[in-house]
């Protein structure tokens, strides 16, 4: 983890491809650690920010830290198949700071 002043956030997924009905694992890093810094699943290239998302889960104002999108979060259907990305957005606004992207197979 870069520490530095021009350290950019950045946020990942622990695979690039998941099972349909898996959990998915996030971290996150670099993040301004605003009290409402948030991390939600989007289809990929989805622009709906304020509506599109599958489940978000909020930073809880860490700089750095990990998550899991599971079926408390997403629901019994968990996410279908299809391409996604976790994006990392700024102080429960739609300013996206990084996005990873993932793919959801059988």
């Amino acid at each position: 983890m870069d520490h530095s002043p021009d350290a950019q956030p950045a946020i990942s997924t622990n695979k690039t491809t998941y099972k349909v009905g898996e959990a998915v694992s996030v971290a996150w890093q670099n993040t301004p650690a605003h009290r409402w810094d948030w991390i939600a699943i989007y289809r990929a290239g989805d622009p709906d920010l304020a509506n599109g998302y599958f489940g978000y889960l909020y930073t809880q104002a860490t700089v750095a830290g990990n998550a899991t999108f599971d079926s408390s979060v997403l629901g019994e259907a968990m996410l279908p198949l299809g391409e996604y990305e976790v994006r990392l957005l700024l102080d429960d606004g739609f300013s996206i700071l990084a996005t990873a992207t993932f793919t959801m197979t059988q």
